[in-house]
Protein backbone atom coordinates (compact mmCIF):
# COMPACT_ATOMS: atom_id res chain seq x y z
CA UNK A 1 0.00 0.00 0.00
CA UNK A 2 1.33 3.67 -1.35
CA UNK A 3 1.77 6.21 1.78
CA UNK A 4 -1.09 8.17 -1.24
CA UNK A 5 -3.82 6.08 0.26
CA UNK A 6 -2.89 6.71 3.83
CA UNK A 7 -3.11 10.38 3.09
CA UNK A 8 -6.81 9.02 1.66
CA UNK A 9 -7.77 7.59 4.19
CA UNK A 10 -6.56 10.33 6.81
CA UNK A 11 -9.45 12.31 4.53
CA UNK A 12 -11.76 9.78 4.91
CA UNK A 13 -11.46 9.93 8.64
CA UNK A 14 -11.42 13.63 8.57
CA UNK A 15 -14.39 13.25 6.65
CA UNK A 16 -16.50 10.96 9.18
CA UNK A 17 -15.23 12.06 12.16
CA UNK A 18 -18.49 13.18 13.81
CA UNK A 19 -19.90 9.22 12.76
CA UNK A 20 -16.68 7.64 14.19
CA UNK A 21 -16.98 9.37 17.80
CA UNK A 22 -20.67 8.97 17.93
CA UNK A 23 -20.57 5.29 17.41
CA UNK A 24 -21.84 3.84 20.51
CA UNK A 25 -19.77 0.09 19.96
CA UNK A 26 -16.29 2.30 20.04
CA UNK A 27 -13.23 1.60 18.83
CA UNK A 28 -12.60 -1.96 18.52
CA UNK A 29 -9.37 -2.56 20.98
CA UNK A 30 -8.26 -5.29 18.31
CA UNK A 31 -7.76 -2.39 15.81
CA UNK A 32 -5.58 -0.06 18.61
CA UNK A 33 -3.58 -2.69 19.44
CA UNK A 34 -2.80 -3.90 15.66
CA UNK A 35 -2.21 -0.02 15.01
CA UNK A 36 0.81 0.40 17.36
CA UNK A 37 2.38 -3.11 16.81
CA UNK A 38 2.48 -2.44 12.73
CA UNK A 39 3.22 1.27 13.44
CA UNK A 40 5.81 0.37 15.78
CA UNK A 41 6.96 -2.43 13.15
CA UNK A 42 7.74 0.35 10.38
CA UNK A 43 8.90 3.03 12.96
CA UNK A 44 11.73 0.28 13.09
CA UNK A 45 11.43 0.04 9.50
CA UNK A 46 12.25 3.39 8.79
CA UNK A 47 15.11 3.91 11.41
CA UNK A 48 17.37 0.90 10.34
CA UNK A 49 16.48 1.98 6.81
CA UNK A 50 17.66 5.55 7.14
CA UNK A 51 21.13 4.30 9.17
CA UNK A 52 23.29 4.20 6.09
CA UNK A 53 22.35 7.66 4.56
CA UNK A 54 23.38 9.27 7.90
CA UNK A 55 26.31 7.62 7.58
CA UNK A 56 26.86 9.28 4.24
CA UNK A 57 25.80 12.47 6.13
CA UNK A 58 28.17 12.52 8.40
CA UNK A 59 31.02 11.77 6.38
CA UNK A 60 30.08 13.98 3.30
CA UNK A 61 29.76 11.10 1.14
CA UNK A 62 28.12 12.02 -2.37
CA UNK A 63 24.43 10.54 -2.75
CA UNK A 64 24.01 9.34 -6.02
CA UNK A 65 21.94 7.16 -8.50
CA UNK A 66 19.59 4.62 -6.49
CA UNK A 67 21.19 5.17 -3.02
CA UNK A 68 19.56 9.05 -3.65
CA UNK A 69 16.53 7.86 -4.69
CA UNK A 70 15.74 5.27 -1.48
CA UNK A 71 16.14 7.69 0.72
CA UNK A 72 14.07 10.55 -0.63
CA UNK A 73 11.42 7.56 -1.13
CA UNK A 74 12.27 7.03 2.44
CA UNK A 75 11.59 10.78 3.08
CA UNK A 76 8.45 11.08 0.82
CA UNK A 77 6.85 8.12 2.98
CA UNK A 78 7.67 9.95 6.60
CA UNK A 79 6.30 12.87 5.59
CA UNK A 80 3.03 11.74 3.68
CA UNK A 81 2.21 8.96 6.22
CA UNK A 82 2.65 11.68 8.86
CA UNK A 83 -0.60 12.71 7.66
CA UNK A 84 -2.57 9.60 9.08
CA UNK A 85 -0.41 9.59 12.03
CA UNK A 86 -1.75 13.41 13.28
CA UNK A 87 -4.97 12.60 12.13
CA UNK A 88 -5.90 9.39 13.52
CA UNK A 89 -3.83 10.83 17.22
CA UNK A 90 -6.17 13.10 17.25
CA UNK A 91 -9.75 11.54 16.93
CA UNK A 92 -8.13 9.11 19.54
CA UNK A 93 -7.47 12.20 21.50
CA UNK A 94 -11.69 12.87 20.77
CA UNK A 95 -13.13 9.87 21.80
CA UNK A 96 -13.27 10.46 25.50
CA UNK A 97 -16.67 8.78 26.36
CA UNK A 98 -14.41 5.42 26.08
CA UNK A 99 -14.13 3.59 29.06
CA UNK A 100 -10.32 2.58 28.06
CA UNK A 101 -10.07 6.26 27.07
CA UNK A 102 -6.90 6.87 28.63
CA UNK A 103 -5.03 3.60 26.44
CA UNK A 104 -6.56 4.81 23.45
CA UNK A 105 -5.10 8.26 23.97
CA UNK A 106 -1.97 7.13 25.03
CA UNK A 107 -1.84 4.38 21.78
CA UNK A 108 -2.35 7.82 19.17
CA UNK A 109 0.50 9.95 21.06
CA UNK A 110 2.94 7.48 21.38
CA UNK A 111 3.05 6.46 17.96
CA UNK A 112 2.49 10.63 17.49
CA UNK A 113 5.55 11.35 19.15
CA UNK A 114 7.89 8.30 17.94
CA UNK A 115 7.13 9.37 14.45
CA UNK A 116 8.26 12.77 14.80
CA UNK A 117 11.54 11.50 15.73
CA UNK A 118 11.67 9.80 12.41
CA UNK A 119 10.63 12.81 10.80
CA UNK A 120 13.21 15.22 12.60
CA UNK A 121 16.14 12.79 11.05
CA UNK A 122 14.33 13.19 7.63
CA UNK A 123 14.65 16.75 7.83
CA UNK A 124 18.42 16.84 9.45
CA UNK A 125 19.28 15.15 6.50
CA UNK A 126 17.80 17.37 3.98
CA UNK A 127 20.03 20.25 5.59
CA UNK A 128 22.81 18.58 5.99
CA UNK A 129 23.25 15.58 3.54
CA UNK A 130 24.92 15.14 0.65
CA UNK A 131 21.46 16.74 -1.43
CA UNK A 132 21.58 19.58 0.34
CA UNK A 133 20.46 22.06 -1.96
CA UNK A 134 19.77 20.42 -4.80
CA UNK A 135 16.62 20.25 -6.99
CA UNK A 136 15.66 17.04 -5.48
CA UNK A 137 15.58 18.26 -1.87
CA UNK A 138 13.82 21.53 -2.67
CA UNK A 139 10.95 19.51 -4.26
CA UNK A 140 10.70 17.08 -1.42
CA UNK A 141 10.89 20.56 1.10
CA UNK A 142 8.13 22.05 -1.18
CA UNK A 143 6.42 18.18 -0.73
CA UNK A 144 6.54 18.75 3.01
CA UNK A 145 5.10 21.86 3.49
CA UNK A 146 2.20 20.77 1.63
CA UNK A 147 1.31 17.55 3.73
CA UNK A 148 1.96 19.75 6.55
CA UNK A 149 -1.02 22.29 4.94
CA UNK A 150 -2.96 19.31 4.36
CA UNK A 151 -2.91 17.73 7.70
CA UNK A 152 -3.85 21.36 9.12
CA UNK A 153 -7.05 21.05 6.71
CA UNK A 154 -7.92 17.77 8.24
CA UNK A 155 -7.35 19.02 11.68
CA UNK A 156 -9.36 22.26 10.96
CA UNK A 157 -12.33 19.82 9.89
CA UNK A 158 -12.03 17.94 12.54
CA UNK A 159 -11.94 20.91 15.02
CA UNK A 160 -15.66 20.66 14.19
CA UNK A 161 -16.23 17.85 16.14
CA UNK A 162 -13.61 17.45 18.71
CA UNK A 163 -10.58 19.61 19.57
CA UNK A 164 -7.04 19.49 17.55
CA UNK A 165 -4.64 21.66 17.94
CA UNK A 166 -1.88 19.55 19.71
CA UNK A 167 -1.51 17.96 16.15
CA UNK A 168 -1.62 21.12 13.82
CA UNK A 169 1.73 21.81 12.65
CA UNK A 170 0.57 25.69 12.68
CA UNK A 171 -1.99 26.46 15.48
CA UNK A 172 -2.81 29.82 13.13
CA UNK A 173 -3.51 27.96 10.43
CA UNK A 174 -5.51 25.51 12.10
CA UNK A 175 -8.02 28.05 13.29
CA UNK A 176 -8.04 29.89 9.87
CA UNK A 177 -9.54 26.42 8.59
CA UNK A 178 -11.72 25.72 10.97
CA UNK A 179 -12.83 29.59 11.09
CA UNK A 180 -13.73 28.74 7.29
CA UNK A 181 -15.31 24.85 7.84
CA UNK A 182 -17.18 26.58 10.60
CA UNK A 183 -18.65 29.29 7.78
CA UNK A 184 -19.48 26.75 5.48
CA UNK A 185 -21.32 24.38 7.52
CA UNK A 186 -23.67 27.62 8.77
CA UNK A 187 -24.11 28.42 5.05
CA UNK A 188 -24.65 24.90 4.03
CA UNK A 189 -21.85 24.21 1.36
CA UNK A 190 -19.79 22.08 3.41
CA UNK A 191 -19.77 19.52 1.45
CA UNK A 192 -19.27 20.61 -1.92
CA UNK A 193 -16.62 22.36 -0.93
CA UNK A 194 -14.96 19.62 0.85
CA UNK A 195 -15.19 17.34 -2.33
CA UNK A 196 -13.56 19.62 -4.42
CA UNK A 197 -11.00 19.63 -1.87
CA UNK A 198 -9.93 15.96 -1.60
CA UNK A 199 -10.64 15.96 -5.23
CA UNK A 200 -6.97 18.50 -5.57
CA UNK A 201 -6.19 15.95 -3.18
CA UNK A 202 -5.76 13.02 -5.03
CA UNK A 203 -4.54 15.09 -8.19
CA UNK A 204 -1.27 16.63 -5.75
CA UNK A 205 -0.20 13.19 -4.21
CA UNK A 206 -0.36 11.35 -7.98
CA UNK A 207 1.90 14.14 -9.00
CA UNK A 208 4.47 14.43 -6.31
CA UNK A 209 5.01 10.46 -4.69
CA UNK A 210 7.16 8.09 -6.22
CA UNK A 211 5.72 5.07 -7.33
CA UNK A 212 7.28 2.25 -5.36
CA UNK A 213 6.48 2.49 -1.51
CA UNK A 214 9.21 1.80 1.31
CA UNK A 215 7.02 -0.39 3.82
CA UNK A 216 4.21 -1.61 1.44
CA UNK A 217 2.72 -4.24 3.61
CA UNK A 218 3.20 -2.78 6.51
CA UNK A 219 1.28 0.21 5.34
CA UNK A 220 -1.52 -2.12 4.68
CA UNK A 221 -1.78 -3.51 7.84
CA UNK A 222 -1.78 0.11 9.59
CA UNK A 223 -4.97 0.78 7.40
CA UNK A 224 -6.27 -2.44 7.77
CA UNK A 225 -5.60 -1.62 11.91
CA UNK A 226 -8.01 1.91 11.88
CA UNK A 227 -10.57 0.30 9.72
CA UNK A 228 -10.53 -2.41 12.05
CA UNK A 229 -11.23 0.01 14.79
CA UNK A 230 -14.04 1.58 12.93
CA UNK A 231 -16.24 -1.75 12.78
CA UNK A 232 -18.25 -1.88 9.73
CA UNK A 233 -21.23 0.48 10.89
CA UNK A 234 -18.88 3.15 10.64
CA UNK A 235 -17.06 2.40 7.21
CA UNK A 236 -20.85 1.65 5.52
CA UNK A 237 -20.96 5.27 5.93
CA UNK A 238 -18.15 6.37 3.42
CA UNK A 239 -20.05 5.69 0.36
CA UNK A 240 -19.06 8.98 -0.61
CA UNK A 241 -15.47 7.93 -0.30
CA UNK A 242 -15.02 4.94 -2.37
CA UNK A 243 -11.19 4.51 -2.78
CA UNK A 244 -10.18 2.09 -4.34
CA UNK A 245 -7.76 1.12 -1.90
CA UNK A 246 -11.08 0.74 0.52
CA UNK A 247 -12.50 -1.25 -1.62
CA UNK A 248 -9.95 -3.91 -1.45
CA UNK A 249 -9.18 -3.88 2.40
CA UNK A 250 -13.46 -4.10 3.10
CA UNK A 251 -12.87 -7.32 0.98
CA UNK A 252 -9.52 -8.69 2.56
CA UNK A 253 -11.46 -8.00 5.86
CA UNK A 254 -14.56 -9.92 5.39
CA UNK A 255 -12.65 -12.53 3.64
CA UNK A 256 -10.82 -13.18 6.64
CA UNK A 257 -13.93 -12.48 9.03
CA UNK A 258 -15.57 -16.01 6.66
CA UNK A 259 -12.60 -17.74 7.15
CA UNK A 260 -12.46 -17.37 11.31
CA UNK A 261 -15.96 -18.17 11.34
CA UNK A 262 -15.30 -21.17 8.91
CA UNK A 263 -12.51 -22.16 11.47
CA UNK A 264 -14.36 -21.63 14.85
CA UNK A 265 -17.63 -23.81 13.22
CA UNK A 266 -14.98 -26.40 12.20
CA UNK A 267 -14.05 -26.57 15.87
CA UNK A 268 -17.30 -26.45 16.95
CA UNK A 269 -18.57 -29.20 14.92
CA UNK A 270 -15.36 -31.34 15.71
CA UNK A 271 -15.92 -30.88 19.61
CA UNK A 272 -19.24 -31.66 19.16
CA UNK A 273 -18.93 -34.96 17.88
CA UNK A 274 -16.33 -35.61 19.97
CA UNK A 275 -18.64 -35.39 22.85
CA UNK A 276 -21.07 -36.95 21.55
CA UNK A 277 -18.58 -40.31 20.74
CA UNK A 278 -18.98 -43.45 19.03
CA UNK A 279 -22.20 -45.40 19.71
Amino acid sequence: MHARELVELAASVATHVGTILADPSGLREEGLEAYWFQSRKRLDAWATAMIPFEQAAATKRSAQGSHAEDMLRLAEEVLASEILTRIWAAVLSGASHLSTYHITVATGRSIFLNHQEIRLRILKWMINGPLAGSPSVEALNLFRRRCERWTDLFLGRIALVTETTLYAFDSDRLAEFHKDFQGELRAGTLDTSWNTLLASLSCTLEKCLHTRPVCSETNTEIATAVLTCLGSNSINEWATLRWAWLHRLECTISDAQRLLADLLAGSSDSLNRQSVGPG
